[in-house]
């Protein structure tokens, strides 16, 4: 995966191609509010403080509140006191929030720079707002929502890792998320990591925006105290079906980028996905068996369409030789 670079009057003309390619990009110099690259903490306080941001359907905080947990304002030990002492109704999060019922609150909507040519391909993006402490960082993962996102940062400086989903087995998933622990690591040793799996490293800062492929595995750390919006745009009725209805995990990941363009299926991989509509409609005795049956037609798939499986023709001398071995039997590369 090779990141590409390009200027934000490019945005509209470049991003179609990317969607089709499954190349991630960086577009730079993005205004983000008001025709502005960046804005600091304090004056997105000053205008958006007093804006509730929903977290739920049935209750949300005010921006304010989010804030102060940048700037040391709350902990997580003392929100979860909070919590346990019922002097708050619902926990928020400390860390890194996320900030999204399908649409940003009205007030900062309306003042939002648009992305050209964004509503041409989605004109109902969902917008997440993240935000986080310097050092936060979150698991090594792929969105289950199988949707493009685009990720605009407002402040402060994150860090993106991105691996595509041919490396799954290399990363040992549970579900959607990766077991290898990023943090663990030393520089040398992550470096030769990244290169095992052809990761890709890209530094955000105010003014960029990151496109990411569907499906991508990707982990965040923050190099300081910021945030950044999201727009996670474009999900097909395919890949709605695969994403909502069919328990996620690395097999179903690459079987899904099979049908990210719905006009180059071929008819073969067309049957496959018929398979799967029709035993999800099947009437099972139980949820438990219609679990495994499912499980059990993926994992047939995925060998159609793979053969044999990466992960079981890799070999200990492979393994020895990437340093994934070593790594592991130490206890440094896979949370438990």
């Amino acid at each position: 995966m090779v990141t590409r670079t390009f200027k934000s009057d490019q945005f509209k003309e470049s991003l179609p191609d990317l969607m089709r390619s499954g190349q991630s990009a960086v577009f730079q110099d993005l205004p983000f509010l008001d025709g502005e690259l960046s804005i600091s903490i304090e004056d997105f306080r000053k205008r958006f403080g007093h804006v509730e941001i929903p977290v739920h359907e049935d209750f949300g905080y005010l921006m304010n509140r989010y804030l102060d947990t940048l700037t040391g304002g709350q902990s997580v030990r003392s929100t979860i006191r909070a919590l346990i002492d019922g002097e708050c109704d619902h926990w928020f999060p400390s860390q890194s929030a996320v900030c999204s019922y399908q649409k940003l609150p009205d007030a900062i909507q309306r003042r939002l720079n648009f992305l050209p040519g964004l509503e041409e391909i989605d004109g109902n993006p969902i917008y997440k707002i993240f935000y986080a402490k310097e050092g936060t960082r979150t698991l090594l993962h792929f969105d289950q929502d199988h949707r493009h996102v685009l990720l605009r940062q407002v402040c402060g400086r994150k860090r993106v890792v991105m691996i595509e989903p041919c490396h799954h087995e290399y990363l040992l998933p549970i579900g959607h998320n990766s077991t290898l622990n990023l943090s663990l690591l030393k520089d040398q040793e992550k470096d030769r990591l990244y290169r095992s799996v052809s990761a890709e490293v890209v530094d955000l800062g105010p003014g960029d925006l990151l496109y990411i492929p569907p499906l991508t595995w990707h982990y965040v750390e923050y190099l300081s105290a910021g945030f950044s919006i999201g727009h996670r745009f474009c999900q097909k009725p395919i890949t709605r079906f695969l994403s909502e209805n069919l328990h996620q995990t690395g097999r179903l990941q690459n079987i899904a980028v099979r049908y990210l363009d719905e006009n180059n299926i071929s008819k073969e991989e067309m049957e496959y996905f018929v398979e799967l509509q029709n035993l999800f409609s099947k009437p099972f005795a139980t949820g438990f068996e219609k679990y495994f049956a499912l499980n059990a037609l993926i994992e047939d798939i995925y060998s159609r369409m793979f053969g044999q499986s990466r992960f079981l023709a890799i070999g200990i001398q492979e393994l020895e030789q990437t340093g994934f071995l070593r790594l592991i039997k130490a206890g440094r590369l896979y949370s438990v």
